[in-house]
Formats: C-alpha cells, sequence, structure tokens
C-alpha cells in the first residue's frame, strides 16, 4: 500500500512539475483539464476588471480633447481599478495600424509608451493582464475616418484577407515577434517577460474561415508560434464568438484556451434601454463540449451596452462561470477625465465616480468570478435573482453581495447584514441598515481594527442627459456635485458617538473632523477615519487597503453649471389616481421653494401647488386623486433660489416680479377618465424607440414613417419591400411600453380591448400582435390586415400565452431568438406589461407573390 502511495505521489508531483515546467517563471498555469491556476498556491483563479483603451485609437484621442495628462490618467485610473476590487485588465491596442510599418516591423511612439506606461501601473496595482496587440479594425473610427495617415500593415490588407494572404500572415507574424521582445522602459521586462501579462490574445475579433479547417488551422498555430518562438511562456487564446464554427479549428490548433465576448443588448441603440434584461443573461452558450473541455476560457470582451442599471454585471459574472470562465473584462472603462461626457465609446459608460450605482454592480460581479463556483447551474429567471451569497434584482435595480465578511449594495436597500459583528468591507450606492445615506456617490468602509474604519465617500453624479446618445467633448452627461450629507453608521464597534477625520492627501479636497451625534455627521467627500470612543489610532501612514493607499483619494473636481431642471413626469395621467409631477433639480444649493402652476389649456389663471424635495435631488408635487376632470392642461414650475427666479422650461420674470409667458414653453398633461384609451403606441412619436430584429436591420431605415388613414398623422410601414423567395422565418420590431402602463398604475384592468389601427399596402396579412410583461411572460393574438384602414379590436382575453422575440438581440454569434414564457404563469398581468410586439413570418401571407406586402400600422390603444 506504501508503495502504491507513494507511485501516487510521484504521478501527482510529476504533473504539477509538468505545469510548472511549462510556464516556469509565470504566475499562472494550466492544468490538464484546462484550469488556469496560480503557481504559488495551485488554486483557481478569478479575475474581472474592464478593457482599457488609452493608449490607442478614440480613446487616445478622446483624452486629448479634453487636455488631460494621459499619464496621470493612467495613474488615476488604476487607482480606481484597485480601490473596486478589480484585479483584470486587457489591452486592446490598435498597434497594427498605429505602432508598425506594412511589414509589421514596430514603431516606437507615442501609443506605444502609454501601453507600457499603463503595464507597468497595472503591475503596481495587483491587475493581471491579457494583451491583444492586434485589433483590427481602424483606429480612425469614428472621428477620424477621413484621416489615411496610419502606417501599420492593417490599412493595407483587408481583415478577411489577414488569415489567409501571406504576405498579410507574415506581418502579423513579425509584428508579434517584435512586440513581444520590446522592452518596457517603467520595468525593464520584456513584454514577453511582464509577470503580470498573464495572458496573450494574439489577435481581435479576426475574420474566421472555418470553410477550410486546415488552413485555419495553421493560421492560428503560426500566430501561437510567433509569440512563443520569442520565449514567451504566457497562456494563449483565440476568439471564438465572432464565429462559433471555430470549435475544431481551435481544438485542433496549439492554443492553450479560447476567448468569448457577449453583448446581450447588442450595440449603439442610441438611447437608454428600458426594461427587465434579466431574462436575456439566464445562461451564457453551453461550451460544456467534449472538444473544449480541455481548454481554459476566458471573456476578453462584455457589457450590457445603453444600460445604467444596478443588476446586470453580476447576473452576467454568474452565467460567465456556469460555463467554466476565470477572467473577464468589460468593455470598455471610461477614462476619468472623459467619463463626464462619456466620450470613448457611445454605446459603453462605466466609471467609479460617474457611474457609481454601475460601479458597486461590478464591484459585486469581481466577488462572483472569486467566490462562485465554476459549472454551477443556479436555473432560469426569476429562480436565479439569488446565487450563492449574491442577488439581483429588477424592481429594486440594485444587486447584492451579503457575507459574514462584507455588505455590498448598488442601490437602497433593506436587507440586514449577515453578521455584522465579523463585518471587514462595506461597499454602497444608497442606504441600507447599517448606512444611511442620501447621496449620490458611491462608498467604501474598511475596517482597520476593532473601533477603527477607514470611510471613502465619493462626490455626488448626476445624470443631465442621456450618455447613450451621440457624445460630444462640450455636453455633459454626468455632473459631480460635491454636496455634504448627513450620514449615519450602524456599526458597533463604532458605537454612536464615534470621532471622524479626513486623513487623505488630496489637497483640492476640504479637511473635515468632528465627532457623530446617535451615529450621525455631515459627510462630505474624502477619507475619513472613524474611531470609537477611547479608541488609540496606530500609525496607518504606510498601511493600505489592498493596493489602495490608506490617505489616497483620487477625486476629479466638481463641474461648476447652471441650475439644471430634469423632469420625468408622465404627460398623461388618469384622474382616479393621484397626479404626479417629478423633476430633479442638478445644483449645489438646494431652491428656497419650488412651485407647480397649472392651468386648463390656454384659459384662465394658473393656481400653484408646492413640490417637496423626496431624496437628494428629486422633487415631487402629488396631487390628490380627483384633484383635475378629464380634460388637457398646462404647466409650468417655477423655482426660487437664492440668486434668483427661475422657471422650467425656461420663462423669464421681470423686474415687476411678473412672469413672460411664452406659451410655446408650456408642458402639456393629459387627464384622461378612468376608462379612457391608453395610448401604447403612436407611429410618428414612438419610432425612434423601436427595436428591430436582425433580420429586419438591413432594410427597416430610409422607409419607415408614411402617410396615416388621414392628415396630419402617420403610419409605420413594416414588411419587406419588394416580393422575395427568402422571407425571414421571423421579421419583428418591439417598442417598450413599460412607461405608459404606469402612467394607468391602477385600475388598468378596467381596460379590456386592445385596438390597432393599420392596414396593407396589397393583400390581405395575419400579423402577430404580442404584448410582453416584466419577467417575459407573453400573450399573443392574431390580427388581420386588409388593404383599406381598418380599426380592429382584440379583447384581451382572447389573447393566448406565447412565445416573444427576445430584443434585442445579442452580440456577436447568434444568440436565441425566441423567449419562451415561464412555466406556472396563466393568468394575464395587464400592470406588468413592458413590450409591444409586431410579428411576420413567411405564412403570414396568402401566397407566394404577395411577399413584398408590407403592413402599415398608425396606433395601437387599450381601452
Amino acid at each position: 500500500m506504501l508503495k502504491l502511495y507513494s507511485s501516487l505521489l510521484f504521478l501527482c508531483l510529476s504533473a504539477f512539475c509538468f505545469a510548472q515546467k511549462k510556464n516556469k517563471g509565470e504566475l499562472v498555469y494550466m492544468d490538464k483539464q484546462g484550469t488556469i491556476r496560480w503557481t504559488s498556491n495551485q488554486k483557481e483563479i478569478g479575475l474581472f476588471g474592464a478593457n482599457y483603451c488609452l493608449p490607442s485609437a478614440c480613446d487616445y484621442r478622446a483624452a486629448g480633447a479634453v487636455g488631460a495628462d494621459r499619464k496621470l490618467l493612467v495613474e488615476q485610473d488604476m487607482a480606481h481599478f484597485a480601490r473596486m476590487g478589480w484585479d483584470a485588465l486587457r489591452l486592446s491596442f490598435w498597434g497594427d495600424w498605429e505602432n508598425c510599418d506594412k511589414t509589421g516591423n514596430l514603431i516606437n511612439n507615442d501609443h506605444l509608451d502609454i501601453m507600457d506606461y499603463v503595464v507597468a501601473q497595472a503591475s503596481k496595482r495587483g491587475i493581471y493582464m491579457l494583451l491583444s496587440p492586434i485589433v483590427t479594425y481602424t483606429s480612425q473610427w469614428p472621428d477620424k475616418m477621413e484621416d489615411t495617415t496610419q502606417t501599420g500593415f492593417s490599412k493595407y490588407y483587408k481583415k478577411s484577407e489577414l488569415g489567409t494572404n501571406p504576405q498579410a500572415i507574415a506581418a502579423q507574424v513579425n509584428y508579434v515577434k517584435q512586440i513581444m521582445l520590446h522592452r518596457n522602459p517603467y520595468t525593464g521586462n520584456l513584454m514577453k517577460d511582464e509577470p503580470n501579462i498573464l495572458f496573450v490574445e494574439p489577435i481581435n475579433e479576426p475574420h474566421h474561415h472555418p470553410e477550410n479547417l486546415k488552413q485555419s488551422v495553421e493560421y492560428i498555430n503560426a500566430l501561437a508560434e510567433a509569440v512563443r518562438s520569442t520565449g514567451c511562456k504566457k497562456l494563449l487564446f483565440h476568439n471564438l464568438t465572432e464565429n462559433m464554427d471555430m470549435i475544431p479549428s481551435i481544438e485542433k490548433s496549439t492554443m492553450d484556451g479560447f476567448s468569448i465576448g457577449w453583448y446581450p443588448t447588442g450595440l449603439v441603440y442610441g438611447k437608454e434601454l428600458k426594461g427587465n434584461m434579466l431574462r436575456t443573461i439566464d445562461h451564457y452558450y453551453d461550451l460544456n463540449l467534449p472538444s473544449l473541455s480541455k481548454k481554459a476560457r476566458i471573456v476578453y470582451e462584455f457589457d450590457m451596452p445603453d444600460v445604467l442599471t444596478g443588476y446586470h454585471y453580476p447576473a452576467m459574472a454568474r452565467s460567465f462561470k456556469e460555463i467554466g470562465v476565470q477572467f473577464a473584462t468589460i468593455f470598455s472603462y471610461d477614462m476619468l477625465a472623459t467619463a463626464p461626457y462619456n466620450l470613448g465609446w457611445q454605446t459603453h459608460c462605466i466609471n467609479m465616480v460617474y457611474t457609481p450605482k454601475k460601479a458597486v454592480a461590478s464591484i459585486i460581479a469581481a466577488e462572483a468570478m472569486k467566490r462562485l463556483p465554476r459549472f454551477k447551474n443556479f436555473g432560469e429567471y426569476p429562480q436565479n435573482t439569488t446565487f450563492g451569497d449574491f442577488s439581483v434584482s429588477y424592481e429594486k435595480d440594485e444587486s447584492e453581495l451579503n457575507t459574514p465578511d462584507c455588505f455590498m449594495y448598488s442601490n437602497n436597500t433593506n436587507t440586514q447584514a449577515l453578521s455584522v459583528q465579523s463585518l471587514k468591507k462595506i461597499v454602497g450606492f444608497g442606504s441600507s441598515p447599517l448606512v444611511g445615506y442620501e447621496g449620490k456617490g458611491v462608498y467604501f468602509l474598511d475596517k482597520i481594527e476593532d473601533g477603527v474604519w477607514r470611510l471613502e465617500i465619493y462626490p455626488d453624479a448626476v445624470q443631465v442627459e442621456d450618455p447613450f446618445e451621440k457624445p460630444r467633448k462640450d455636453k455633459i452627461v454626468t455632473r459631480l456635485i460635491r454636496h455634504p450629507w448627513a450620514m449615519q453608521i450602524k456599526l458597533p464597534d463604532l458605537g454612536q458617538g464615534f470621532s471622524f477625520k479626513t486623513i487623505h492627501d488630496n489637497k483640492t479636497v476640504a479637511a473635515h473632523s468632528g465627532k457623530a451625534t446617535k451615529g450621525t455627521f455631515e459627510a462630505q467627500p474624502g477619507v475619513y477615519l472613524l474611531t470609537a470612543e477611547g479608541q488609540s489610532i496606530k500609525d496607518i501612514a504606510k498601511d493600505q487597503i489592498g493596493f489602495v493607499k490608506t490617505k489616497e483619494f483620487v477625486c476629479p473636481p466638481v463641474q461648476e453649471g447652471e441650475l439644471r431642471v430634469v423632469a420625468s413626469s408622465k404627460n398623461e395621467q388618469f384622474e382616479n389616481e393621484k397626479i404626479q409631477f417629478k423633476i430633479q433639480i442638478i445644483d449645489s444649493v438646494f431652491p428656497e421653494s419650488i412651485e407647480v402652476n397649472l392651468r386648463a389649456s390656454g384659459q384662465g389663471f394658473y393656481k400653484s401647488f408646492p413640490m417637496n424635495r423626496t431624496s437628494a435631488y428629486s422633487y415631487l408635487c402629488e396631487l390628490p386623486e380627483n384633484t383635475l376632470t378629464e380634460g388637457s392642461y398646462e404647466y409650468f414650475i417655477s423655482i426660487k433660489t437664492k440668486k434668483g427666479s427661475v422657471s422650467y422650461p425656461g420663462y423669464s420674470k421681470q423686474a415687476s416680479s411678473e412672469w413672460n409667458f411664452d406659451a410655446q414653453k408650456h408642458l402639456p398633461l393629459k387627464v384622461n377618465a378612468p376608462t379612457s384609451a391608453l395610448t401604447l403606441f403612436q407611429a410618428e412619436k414612438d419610432l425612434s424607440g423601436l427595436m428591430f430584429s436582425r433580420s429586419a436591420e438591413n432594410w427597416k431605415l430610409g422607409s419607415l414613417l408614411h402617410q396615416g388613414s388621414q392628415a396630419g398623422s402617420m403610419a409605420l410601414r413594416f414588411g419587406m419591400p419588394t416580393a422575395t423567395t427568402s422571407f425571414p422565418s421571423d421579421l419583428t420590431c418591439s417598442s417598450f411600453i413599460g412607461d405608459k402602463i404606469q402612467c394607468h398604475a391602477t385600475g388598468i384592468e378596467k381596460l379590456q380591448t386592445i385596438k390597432i389601427r393599420l392596414r396593407t399596402t396589397g393583400a390581405t396579412i395575419n400579423m402577430k400582435l404580442c404584448l410582453v410583461e416584466k419577467d417575459g411572460t407573453a400573450w399573443a393574438a392574431q390580427v388581420k390586415a386588409e388593404k383599406d384602414w381598418k380599426d380592429v379590436s382584440l379583447p384581451i382575453n382572447s389573447f393566448q400565452k406565447s412565445n416573444s422575440v427576445m430584443l434585442p438581440q445579442g452580440y456577436p454569434g447568434n444568440w436565441a431568438y425566441w423567449m419562451e414564457s415561464p412555466k406556472g404563469r396563466d393568468k394575464m398581468d395587464a400592470s406588468a406589461f413592458e413590450k409591444l410586439q409586431f410579428s411576420l413570418q413567411a405564412n403570414s401571407f396568402n401566397k407566394g407573390a404577395d411577399l413584398g406586402t408590407q403592413v402599415e400600422i398608425e396606433s395601437v390603444t387599450m381601452e
């Protein structure tokens, strides 16, 4: 038996030594099962962070456009990576355009220098990197497309020929070799020997050629050999998700693993997306295939584009861990100097200071990458909203981590901490049972020792514009305000009379100290030391919290600006409900008074109603039920400040204290009777918010709005524009109606009919009309559209449970198209409707010759 044990021990040690030998001097290795492990302790890695694109392309130019010192910016951003506990970074480097010549010879310029500096600064902060030295997409997008001064080989070879043209392949091989042998002046290391660069993905999103297996494998291996020929021992990866047919090629290649990406809400919607997205991120592709079982797997890029929610990142991390991912990086981090404008990438928006809710969600996701087991399936929505120590909520727009040592939340929560006595860390946005805070900035509480905590608070980040519209360097979308707020901290070891004192080394942030009363003190941005009464304080000058120095506080200056009003009131409400007027007033000083001035449209005097602050910068005026009868009204909001009086939407007040009215600047309000029709879709107003299935993308633009049934009305024209024998299996467009449904928060069950006004451009068409609830439960009915304009009424009870189309559609790859309704639901909840979908299939038409017929839709109402 002893001999058997000795043999087994020898085999285990041999296997381990083989792995060590394969990656000698490297911080990680891959075992025979395709698992990446730390060399020091053989534990599985689990890393999370973001792409960082400052050295190249549009981010490099964006930093210059706002006059930023790029190296200082690198230092600041890496400090925030460390503060968030992020330990992963992908270097997306447009070297194939900006840092080499046609044959791949490396050019040492400012782009390369900044990348070297990123590597050095990230390494100091304990951040581990994936290097992608070839991007393939032009470095001039989107703002310099007319500029042709690039020098690299990607300028001369089409993306589609990079894997087939011998000259193009030779240039790539030459370039990859040279960049791996480039010496970083800030670390003294050759790139191939940088310890914190764990992985190399030689080319980003290549054009794949799976139809030629031999050629495909030879190209992949040529890139791998280019890296390894320099003596580099890093783990190597090749892209999979640009074409899932690449599985055989990757399996047969010498790459150690494959890289995947995920944009479940598509790209560049042009405005903030609304609605419950959790159903779309239940699971990733099932990649637990025998052919890939020995390959490591990482996520090179992911995000939920065009959303600002606080729940999605941990849910996505859950789905990644389910398929064995060990490294995931969001695309792309907004640099501190450009984040106020979201100037880098229109469809992405994340920064620790400027998107605090999303930042906390990403911090929680980073913990999920470390703490969740790999290959565990947590089920389907909504059962999987709790997974391990984590939870996510669409209704609360929040995610949480709750363990004995850690409590994190991305929005206001009533959840009790699992163990207050053993807590070491709190990260929050909003209030919780442990921290009462009205401010709109992220905060961190780290325990130094019993009775001593470090508190770090950032300024309020208040959104003033939609960050997903086309960016401009002169348009601030998120404004910082350094407002003092009462903060109540309920930690037993601190007590209620703790002392607070700022200790930060940031001279631009004012000092602040004092003693709490009943656990409450006036908190301003900064780093504080909180100490219980009678507690002695050790010297903390050289202490660190992870890779952040105890006194370090990287905080930008606030943006000065005039008072801004952001209205969120609904312009259509119901008389049997409380009429609400909601606004945000964004200013460093609260107004002295705010009033809603309301009258029937064009009639008589205005009646004034006070608005009250509900939280932070939000104000509400709520009129009792039945205050207003059915009809049309108009209103404006007057605001009195210490500086004078202003109004929204833009009246001026004359010296005589009389308002100078401009009828064009009234805000409209329509008050409906309880049984009045609720408009769900009106073509002209709702066109810009429509979302189309990918099968409809090629034809949708330029031919949508047409003359409606009467003068001045417009209609959506929907369908294939010409006769065709290859009609897609489905064409669907979708409109978000959740905000309209909420206009009739109560009594919506009184509306029992869906009425749609439509016609066709020719033959009769059977169109599917679908109503989708928040949880994905869908109800559908068939609508017969004929050549003449017609109102078709459909009783609500005639709608049958159905599938719906999952929109927006994920990218890259071919994601699930149909969304099945959750099981166990057999009753419609009209108050939960969020989407309205119109669908056409080839069998919608009576005969093939009619496939060019289109349907025109003017309006949809609930009555």
